[in-house]
């Protein structure tokens, strides 16, 4: 009896023992988890990387088009009075009065790593139109430019 005791005592030691660690499947499994998590915390951080990137791009890409429009308003709202204004279907010429320099031409129109195109059209009462030579600026302007990716802008601005 004391035989079977024993073997007794040794078989509930050993399955105590076996039951404390793992195998090696519970340990594959947990790395495997693991692992798969790793993976999708990596595509979501890529992912935000991305488009902070992106949306830095563009963000800059407007704020170039938005000073290449303050400049022309500016320009446009300064303009001699009694100097050429002058604008074709794509070019710009305004004369304005400086503070210190007195008159200056101001030119615009030519393409740079903003803005591929650029079309303006004056308006005269009654019409836009895309000539304009004139001692005085036109009652109305209207600029259209067209950035490198292929995006239009319109913008209109009036006396």
């Amino acid at each position: 009896m004391s035989n079977c005791h024993d073997l007794r005592r040794r078989y509930t030691r050993a399955n105590a023992t076996h039951l404390s660690g793992m195998t090696l499947i519970e340990l594959l499994i947990a790395m495997a988890i693991a692992s798969t998590l790793a993976v999708a915390g990596y595509r979501a951080l890529a992912s935000l990387t991305g488009s902070a990137r992106t949306l830095t791009e563009t963000t800059q890409r407007w704020q170039a088009l938005d000073a290449h429009a303050t400049a022309i308003e500016r320009a446009y709202r300064r303009a001699a009075p009694g100097m050429n204004f002058a604008m074709a279907p794509n070019a710009l010429k305004i004369n304005v009065l400086a503070p210190a320099q007195g008159v200056s031409a101001v030119q615009f129109g030519a393409p740079d790593e903003t803005v591929r195109g650029w079309a303006f059209a004056a308006w005269d009462g009654t019409a836009w139109i895309s000539d304009w030579n004139a001692p005085r600026p036109p009652a109305g302007l209207r600029v259209t430019m067209t950035t490198v990716q292929g995006d239009v802008t319109e913008r209109v601005y009036a006396l």
